[in-house]
């Protein structure tokens, strides 16, 4: 079951990635994800939640990081800004403890981040733990 939703959110990343890169609307690249193998594997209906989440509260979220990020949004690499959205929506709705949201973020960074990009995220989150989402 654990498992499921690390897939979910791996799944997650890369869609957001695409979504950033192609403006893509939701409908289409849940489609696209839809047609992956893996997706069968992962926990479908948090994956639907994540993106659509994201998607949805973008502006909010964005400025939300905005506010605790040392440099400009567009200097942050893809994968991290994906990553950091999918952290802000769980700090943002608080169905999990903080500390898993942030354990998950840097495991993702580690997956598919910049050698030290973990490192980013994991202060970038603590600071919109501490700053926003108490």
């Amino acid at each position: 079951e654990m498992y499921k939703r690390v897939l979910a959110r791996r799944l997650a990343v890369q869609a957001l990635y695409q979504w950033q890169m192609t403006a893509l609307n939701v409908d289409d690249l849940l489609l696209e994800f839809d047609l992956e193998r893996e997706l069968g594997k992962a926990d479908k209906s948090y994956f639907i939640e994540v993106i659509t989440g994201v998607v949805q509260c973008f502006k909010e979220l964005k400025s939300d990081l905005q506010n605790v990020l040392d440099r400009d949004w567009e200097r942050i690499q893809v994968v991290e800004r994906s990553i950091l959205l999918i952290g802000a929506l769980e700090l943002r709705e608080e169905k999990i403890p903080s500390t898993v949201v942030i354990n998950e973020s840097i495991e993702l960074c580690k997956r598919f981040g910049t050698v030290d990009g973990f490192k980013y995220v994991n202060g970038v989150l603590d600071a919109l733990k501490e700053r926003s989402y108490r």
